[in-house]
């Protein structure tokens, strides 16, 4: 990557979102509301919590196309994210400036230092909360900072931000179905990417079939991007990759792992109507006694939103019967160390606690949306995780109980 910079910021990429499902976020400004000249602001979206997930996003994807060629995943990753800027023991600076613009009608409500009870991985500490309700209108703006080597780069970094809009979401909660971004209008974005940004348009559809078609599609164009732009610096990576059969990152792999009679994807999209999904929770859990558990109505609760967000209460209720059905093996929800106890194989090794390698999120259109789960298999969790039959099973009963629940195979072999 050129360290040049532009005399001018290039104008990359614009688009006009509608907030599809509540945002929260948070920062040290205790007020949401500032008045200047008259003129009343409310507190963004904030740029970095965009950012964060969109590096995320570009590491895994770029891991995975290396993986699948036998190459080093992490430094594959490590040198795709250059663009947009990290710390370590080589610093970079970020090649895009990132602006936010929240329409002054649509401000955020506020829920200061209130607890969000039975919410995994949500801790508030001493920070306020802002949620951005559905229907409110933001626009980014991506601009190019410095010219971007490979080229070809440039373009998959863009794309992998729809990935991540896809799915995943952004903001606290992200990976349980919060945040959820809806194109409106894309006014400005590479020719090159045309394709994917139509595709990603599509999502947002009510036909169930319709949707995984373009979820698909845009998996795989994504994914063909990447690789092709693999070829441009490749030379520059180790030519072996790990001898490990299991990445040590989550990747956007095509490839699976084959232990005995067990064969499990390294990542597996996946996607159910929230009808199908919710016939089929209440069949289970009229079944099962032990399983009434209210429904999952209080599994979430902020500030009355999830009354207006059924797809969210479904999600909640699938991730405690999830944990119910998976007993000691729940860790892979990426729950708290409580739910740990004498029997779990997991409470033998000290280690801390990482985010879970299943991304839930809601595509359609209101009033008829489906949910997409994007799970991943690696060394990511836990840490100097052995390959057996015994430790690969978590991750193939939560597959299968995913399936048992009505969700069918999107991407790869979808």
């Amino acid at each position: 990557m050129s360290n040049s910079v532009l005399n001018k910021p290039e104008r990359l990429f614009e688009v006009d979102f509608e907030v599809f499902m509540p945002i929260a976020t948070s920062g040290y400004d205790t007020n949401t509301r500032h008045t200047v000249d008259k003129l009343t602001w409310y507190e963004s979206i904030r740029a970095p919590s965009i950012r964060g997930v969109w590096r995320w996003w570009l590491r895994t994807l770029f891991a995975g196309v290396a993986w699948d060629r036998g190459k080093n995943e992490v430094e594959s990753a490590l040198k795709a994210t250059e663009v947009l800027g990290y710390v370590g023991k080589k610093k970079s600076s970020r090649s895009y400036l990132m602006m936010i613009l929240t329409r002054p009608s649509s401000p955020p409500e506020h829920a200061s230092r209130i607890k969000i009870g039975k919410v995994p991985r949500v801790s508030l500490l001493r920070r306020d909360v802002h949620f951005h309700p559905q229907d409110a209108s933001c626009k980014l703006k991506v601009y190019s900072l410095v010219p971007v080597k490979p080229k070809g780069l440039r373009d998959v970094a863009l794309a992998s931000l729809v990935l991540s809009a896809s799915l995943g979401g952004f903001g606290k909660i992200a990976r349980r179905g919060f945040g959820k971004l809806k194109p409106l209008k894309i006014e400005k974005s590479p020719e090159t990417l045309r394709r994917i940004m139509n595709l990603w348009q599509e999502l947002f559809n009510e036909d169930e079939e319709r949707v995984k078609e373009a979820l698909k599609e845009l998996c795989e164009s994504i994914y063909e991007l990447a690789d092709k732009t693999f070829n441009e610096f490749e030379a520059a990576l180790s030519s072996q990759g790990n001898l490990s059969q299991l990445p040590r990152i989550p990747a956007f792999s095509k490839r699976k792992i084959k232990i005995e009679e067990i064969e499990i994807p390294y990542c597996q999209v996946l996607l159910t109507s929230t009808r199908s999904l919710s016939k089929r929770l209440e069949s289970v859990i009229e079944k099962d006694s032990s399983l009434k558990i209210d429904r999952g109505i209080n599994y979430y609760r902020m500030g009355g939103f999830l009354d207006r967000n059924k797809p969210l209460h479904l999600i909640g209720m699938l991730c405690r019967i999830l944990a119910i059905k998976l007993g000691p093996d729940r860790w892979i929800l990426g729950g708290p160390r409580k739910w740990r106890d004498q029997n779990d194989r997991t409470k033998q090794r000290e280690i801390k606690r990482r985010a879970s390698p299943v991304w839930f999120t809601i595509l359609g259109e209101h009033g008829s949306y489906h949910v997409v789960a994007t799970v991943f298999l690696s060394k990511d969790w836990p840490h100097g995780y052995q390959v057996s039959r015994e430790t690969l099973s978590p991750f193939g009963n939560l597959l299968d109980l995913l399936f048992e629940y009505n969700f069918r195979v999107v991407w790869p072999n979808g």
